[in-house]
């Protein structure tokens, strides 16, 4: 009776015996060499041919502490026992070596042995995935995360950090602490409008995942090659095809352009060669299909010549018939010099002696595909002496199999060579060497202690879950080996998975049946993926063993099945229809379906089933981790023999024995029983060749096919599944063309499940495209284009024509026939020529329907189809006025105890353009309205630069910083306004330098600028109580600022914006540091105040003066503070109970009404109030100054809410902000009425419940004057825009613009335009600030290709901005050296009566300062 309590491991054998008494039984314990915690594995006894009562213990000793694992006791003859034990965690971290000792005492012998095995932690695996794996800018980012076991069982513990860095590795997403719905972390990012491009990456964890984020546009059709992964050198010639269709399936009609280029390289082991890469061209059509077959001459493309790529480079151009639209694509094949290759497949390293050695050959061309029904040669060596010469003939895979009887092979190692052809290689002189590629394999004995042996037949192709399988072992035992007394003989299984045993068991052979089968039955299961190994063991008496081993492939399953089905698997565009789902009951299911194009991206992307498996692949290895391998005989000091001289590898094994065997099988055993083969050290080990299949070309050249296709994501939703098992959701189908491809996983108490992905095409019967400009000029024509493409097999007759509108008018066309046939996979274009006879936004209607005819087409009956049998299409297109355009905004701030009255006079010039003026006015209960209602456009100048991002930057802070403290934020604001701060601090990133500071353009700069990073750093302090921010980033620039400061406390002059000396820059830092909190008596500040201080009363500059005024207000130093105000006070201007300073004694141009003041004044005035506002003695703050100031800066707001520039802006919001928050009051009502001279009136009503509320009327008669009364008690903010168009002012006071036009001769023309804008710099400085140049588009033309390289070519050209109707070219400076900029354009759509279209030059600092001249086409 045997009493068993636990188990694990073991290592080094003793035996004791006593005397003449009976030998001792055989002992085995198998546990895995590699453990994990926390877990339970299973450990493994056998004791057999035990003749006296027998004691044995197992004990797992860890540096921690010593536990008993197992301990039995007993007097039956045999024991077979599996059990779990508790695997102790590692000390010190993630692992340690661990000792597994196993002693057994009888009364006539004690034995102890001792092994070595790994004890590590487990680590869970993080899957990351996106919807997409590629976005563009403003798109929104989803992306889920599941912790997963090595059984795939989810993780419900909270994600301590989730992270998103950009290309530079900016942290500019987090998430803290992060609770999994049921395992599923489910978040979003939204990304910037101008977010850096490249690659992202989430990290949770150990886990990173990729996405990228790229420029290009969403293209109108796809184009693919068709290209063979690989060509033959051999071959005369290789056809490819290049594929064209649209987004929604159908073929494009068009002209193709292919290059096919053979890449010349030095090489030199051939010597110098040709020195000029190899291409030919090709032309053609699509055909109806959208496809066109090409023929590439290899000898015309030197395939063969060894100084070139072993790869070829192709790439196509596909231009739309009718529109000209032009799609390009790009790809490779490579090229081999091997006719053929024979690989072994299915082979062992070793043999046994009288049992069959099975395998297959496979026989593939150069490109790798099976060649079948050839003769395949099998050579079979032992040394020198062919054994064996074979033929056989391959299947329809290419494979052969083949089955080798081993009895002459004499426990010698055996070589094998599989061959298909052997032909003398032709050597020519600079070229490469065709061949025929055998493939060579050494086959090993396999040692055994006994003449007995076991073989286990294998089971072909991967085994399905769920199914048993019956596995058959045969056997020969020799008589020799089996004592007299035995009556049978145990033969022992274990099946062992993911470095455990899963299952074992014992068959029983009779003593007389010395030669059989016996049957292993395996119950398949999910927990075995995706591979198994079953090992058979036997030992006899006399203590010799026999054993085998098989690896079998399980398909790759989860426990959790789930499936996903459409309702149908073809729907009408924007119809609804039932997603059915199905998994586990009380399973959480996260559903996501995408345009079936995004594959084409990354494929590689996809959660699938592989990459779910390959996650866990250590867990699938096998074999002894170094840190438990045991030694070589040979290699221990002491051992008998010479060392070896040779090197060895660590992947190499001595010949194979039993003892191998279960190493392979990833298992430690302890036994007495002779399972290792005895080693003679004196002799070298042969170095076997195993497999001899490699490919010894290149695999640098991959086929890759590069797609610019963009794909929307449809679904992206998490589902419970109820008790059923099943669940149905209604979805809706986007209204598009296409096939959507939908896939799920789902998360359950029983694990993890993954659906097949399942495509469903939604279709329409015909598709209608509408082709249009982006915006026109008025009294230009232009072609509206319409094409229509037959999606059915059958032929219909289609109907177009654009609805009647008095906003244009249609050109007559008598011959046009707006009624054609189309067959199948036809399309046609409609056209007609409009013109606009309005300003503003023009709505075109185009009707489409399939009639019902008895008209034969293409000699078939016409269909109509059921569904989709008209179509709507209606698009927009914006009419522009000609000229420039002119807006002007007048706002007044009125706090009222009873009435107020002011008229508003509504004037335009005498060369005002025609229809172009408009006016409204705007009524806000709040000082900052205007700033609210734009917060998504808070500047109308280009937004491409670093100082203008962080502009609208912080206008979103003082926003809520305002919001919050008078209690009016909501949680719609709230949510919009993260949205925004998320993008801003994203493009802020892109304008940093390695450093840590930032200038306007990043690292096209040559370094960084101390006012913007000042700037940035007070941002992203302010901004970590709404959003994650890098705090290293602050660091970063927080050091580099420092490193800038010079010995006298002072930072360097940089000349930039309204800083005008470096007294005034140190001030704006000591300014921004102490409104981020930093204390005086930090270094930095300190040492600035001190060289500020020092000549604090001989300091000239007002805006200087200023700026010491206000930090003097931060730090609490009344008396310099006291005596800078009052010569600040000696300089205000006062007038009309509003108050402000000027930054030179220059007068802005004087206009009543809307006069407007120089952009630095804003600043200047803003600052000073802040000074004000921030006295030390609060209750000695002056609101009636402050007040009187605010008027006036309120005065200067655009119809916005910003103000003339980016610095003005900042400043200003800021400081009216800090006094809306002062004197914020919920008391009040006020009325304003607003009437005309005629029969105009409105009013507005205005209370603490409306006062954010944007309150607007137009004002429609212009000329003319308004009268607005206010009536009541409280604030109101009245604003009235104007706006209208002049002809281009002729001034060049600050800029000399002029303009040349290529080409002058309309002969010849293409449709090409080069632009050339000539500017210099006219000012009073030696150069001006930054300079921004916009050129407006003519209707029809976009920029060339090469637009954006060709301008950063050019002299202080910082960043260009493209756009569809604008581009924009951000200059570091103009000077008075006369500088060109060339803009090639290419016309797209011929317009008629063209237009001309403007080109801006202003100073971005003070955009008052500008030049503008107008342009058009020659031709």
């Amino acid at each position: 009776m045997w009493a068993a309590a636990a188990v694990l491991t073991f290592l080094l054998l003793q035996v004791q015996t006593a005397g003449t008494q009976e030998p001792p039984p055989n002992f085995s314990v198998l546990l895995p060499a590699q453990l994990w915690h926390p877990s339970t594995p299973r450990a493994c006894v056998l004791i057999s041919y035990l003749k006296d009562p027998a004691q044995l213990t197992v004990e797992l000793q860890t540096s921690a502490k010593k536990q008993t694992i197992f301990r039995a006791s007993g007097s039956l003859q045999e024991l077979f026992h599996c059990f779990q034990f508790q695997v102790p965690p590692p000390a010190g971290g993630s692992e340690e070596v661990a000792v597994v000792s196993l002693r057994a005492q009888g009364s006539s012998y004690q034995f102890k042995a001792r092994k070595t095995v790994l004890i590590r932690r487990k680590d869970s695996k993080t899957i990351i995935q996106t919807d997409k794996p590629t976005y563009k800018a403003g798109q929104t980012v989803n992306v889920r995360i599941v912790n997963l076991d090595e059984n795939f069982r989810s993780s419900t513990d909270k994600l301590p950090l989730v992270q998103l860095q950009d290309p530079d590795g900016n942290q500019i997403g987090q998430w803290f602490n992060v609770l999994p719905q049921h395992g599923i972390v489910d978040l979003s990012f939204s990304l910037s409008i101008k977010p850096a491009l490249g690659t992202y990456t989430f990290i949770a964890g150990n886990a990173r995942h990729t996405f990228t984020v790229e420029a290009s546009e969403l293209e109108k059709f796809l184009v693919v090659f068709q290209l063979p992964p690989v060509v033959s050198l051999s071959d005369k010639s290789f056809q490819f095809n290049v594929c064209a269709w649209y987004t929604y399936g159908k073929p494009v009609q068009g002209l193709v352009k292919i290059s096919v280029c053979h890449r010349y390289y030095r090489n030199a082991w051939y010597g110098e060669g040709p020195k000029e890469d190899s291409c030919q061209n090709i032309t053609g059509k699509m055909e109806g299909r959208g496809s066109f077959l090409a023929v590439a001459d290899m000898e015309t493309l030197k395939a063969d010549i060894n100084n070139y790529l072993l790869s070829l480079e192709v790439q196509a151009t596909v231009q739309e018939d009718d529109t000209g639209f032009v799609v390009h694509t790009s790809g490779n094949s490579r090229l081999s010099y091997t006719l053929s290759r024979v690989m072994f497949e299915g082979v062992d390293i070793y043999y046994q002696s009288r049992l069959p050695y099975r395998g297959k050959m496979k026989l593939t061309g150069p490109d790798d595909s099976p060649l079948n029904g050839q003769i395949l040669h099998l050579t079979v060596r032992r040394e020198n002496q062919v054994l064996l010469n074979e033929t056989y003939e391959t299947d329809n895979t290419g494979t052969a199999s083949f089955i080798l009887d081993t009895d002459s092979w004499g426990q010698e190692h055996i070589e094998l060579e599989g061959w298909y052809k052997i032909e003398e290689p032709v050597m020519e002189e600079g070229k490469y060497t065709l061949y025929h590629e055998a493939a060579q394999h050494t086959v090993i004995p396999m040692f055994t202690s006994s003449s007995s042996v076991l073989q286990i037949q294998p089971l072909e192709g991967e085994l399905p879950c769920g199914q048993d399988q019956q596995l058959t072992v045969d056997y020969i035992i020799d008589p020799k080996d089996m004592e007299t007394s035995a009556s049978h003989l145990a033969i022992a299984y274990f099946v062992m998975a993911k470095g455990g045993i899963v299952e074992e068991g014992q068959k029983t052979v009779e003593k007389d049946a010395l030669r059989g089968s016996l049957t292993i039955t395996l119950n398949i299961a999910s927990h075995m993926a995706p591979q198994v190994r079953v090992l058979v063991y036997a030992t006899f008496p006399n203590r010799k063993a026999m054993a085998d081993s098989t690896l079998l492939q399980i398909s790759k399953c989860f426990t959790n099945e789930v499936t996903l089905e459409f309702s149908v698997p073809k729907v009408f565009s924007g119809s609804k229809l039932d997603l059915q789902l199905q998994a586990a009951p009380g399973s959480l299911c996260a559903v996501c379906a995408v345009d079936h194009n995004i594959q084409l991206m990354r494929p590689e992307d996809e959660l699938t089933t592989e990459s779910l498996y390959n996650l866990f692949s250590e867990w699938y290895q096998g074999g002894h981790p170094s840190k438990v391998q045991e030694p070589d005989p040979c290699m221990e000091p002491g051992s008998q023999g010479r060392q070896p001289t040779i090197w060895i590898p660590s992947w190499y094994q001595r010949d194979p024995d039993i003892n191998s065997l279960f190493k392979d099988a990833g298992l430690k055993i302890i036994t007495n029983v002779a399972i290792i083969k005895p080693v003679d050290c004196s002799v070298p080990p042969q170095m076997p060749l195993y497999m001899g299949s490699s490919d010894q070309e290149s695999s640098q050249y991959s086929h890759r096919q590069e797609q610019t296709l963009f794909a929307d994501t449809w679904l992206w939703s998490l589902h419970s599944i109820g008790s059923t098992g099943n669940e149905s959701v209604p979805v809706t189908v986007p209204d598009t063309i296409t096939d959507w491809e939908a896939s799920m996983f789902c998360i359950a108490d029983i694990g993890f499940g993954l659906s097949p992905a399942k495509r469903l095409r939604a279709f329409k019967p015909f598709a209608v495209e509408l082709t249009l400009l982006p915006s026109m000029v008025r009294g230009e024509s232009f072609p509206v284009k319409v094409t229509v493409s037959n999606n059915l097999f059958n032929c219909i007759k289609v109907h177009v024509s654009l609805v009647d509108s008095p906003d244009f008018q249609v050109s007559l066309c008598p011959k046009c026939s707006y009624t054609r046939c189309l067959c199948a996979d036809d399309s046609t274009t409609f056209s007609w020529n409009i013109t606009a006879m309005i300003l503003g936004e023009m709505n075109l209607t185009v009707s489409t329907e399939a009639l019902s005819t008895r008209q034969i087409c293409s000699g078939q009956e016409t269909v109509v189809p059921d569904q989709g049998r008209t179509d709507t299409l209606i698009k927009t297109i914006l009419v522009r006025p000609e000229g420039v355009s002119v807006e002007k905004t007048h706002s007044s701030l009125l706090c009222l105890k009873g009435t107020f009255e002011e008229s508003v006079p509504l004037e335009v010039p005498d060369y005002v353009v025609e229809g172009s003026s408009r006016a409204y006015i705007s009524v806000f209960g709040d000082i900052l309205g205007p700033t609210l209602h734009n917060l998504d456009r808070l500047i109308q100048m280009p937004v491409g630069g670093g100082e203008q991002n962080t502009m609208a930057f912080v206008t979103v802070i003082y926003m809520l910083q305002y919001l919050e403290k008078t209690h009016q934020l909501t949680d719609e604001i709230k949510t919009q306004a993260y949205k925004y701060l998320i993008s801003g601090y994203q493009q802020q990133l892109t304008y940093k330098h390695n450093d840590g500071s930032y200038s306007a353009f990043g690292k096209r700069d040559g370094g960084g600028n101390i006012r913007l990073t000042a700037s940035v750093m007070k941002s992203f302090v302010q901004a970590v109580s709404y959003i994650p921010i890098d705090q290293q980033t602050i660091k970063d620039s927080m050091r580099w600022l420092r490193d800038q400061q010079l010995p006298s406390g002072c930072f360097p002059d940089e000349r930039k914006g309204s800083v005008d000396d470096g007294k005034s820059l140190t001030a704006y830092v000591v300014v921004t540091l102490l409104e981020m909190g930093i204390s005086t008596s930090d270094g930095m500040v300190s040492t600035a105040l001190s060289c500020l201080m020092a000549s604090a009363r001989n300091l000239t500059s007002l805006h200087t003066h200023v700026l010491l005024a206000y930090a003097c207000s931060l730090t609490g130093d009344v008396d310099t503070r006291a005596f800078l105000m009052e010569l600040i006070d000696q300089q205000a201007i006062q007038s009309d109970g509003q108050l402000h300073w000027e930054y030179n004694t220059r007068s802005a141009e004087n206009e009543g009404y809307w006069a407007q003041p120089f952009s630095f004044d804003e600043e200047l005035t803003s600052y000073v109030l802040l000074a004000v506002l921030s006295d030390p003695d609060l209750e000695r703050i002056d609101i009636g100054r402050a007040s009187a100031i605010v008027r006036w800066l309120t005065r200067q707001q655009n119809a916005y809410g910003t103000y003339s520039s980016t610095q003005d802006t900042m400043v200003a919001l800021q400081a009216v902000t800090k006094y809306a928050a002062l004197t914020f009051t919920e008391d009040g009502e006020v009325a304003v009425t607003v009437t005309s001279a005629h029969s105009f009136q409105t009013t507005f009503h205005v209370d603490n419940r409306n006062r954010l509320l944007l309150q607007q009327a137009s004002l429609t008669e212009i000329p003319g004057s308004y009268e607005v009364r206010a009536n009541g008690t409280g604030c109101v903010l009245v604003q009235v825009t104007q706006r209208y168009n002049v002809p281009p002012p002729m001034s060049n006071a600050t800029f000399s613009l002029s303009l040349s036009i290529e080409p002058q001769d309309c002969a010849n023309s293409t449709g090409l335009l080069f632009l050339t804008i000539h500017v210099r710099y006219n000012g009073n400085c030696n150069a001006s600030n930054m300079a921004v140049i916009e050129v407006g588009m003519l209707s029809g033309y976009s920029p060339g290709d090469d637009m954006e390289q060709v301008l950063l070519r050019g002299p202080s050209v910082k960043m260009v901005e493209i756009k569809d109707a604008a581009v924009s070219i951000y200059l570091d400076k103009l000077d008075c050296v006369p500088h060109s900029y060339p803009l090639p354009m290419t016309r797209k759509i011929l317009v008629g009566n063209l237009q001309p279209a403007l080109v801006k030059v202003y100073n971005y600092c003070q955009p008052e300062n500008n030049a503008v001249m107008e342009y058009s086409a020659l031709c």
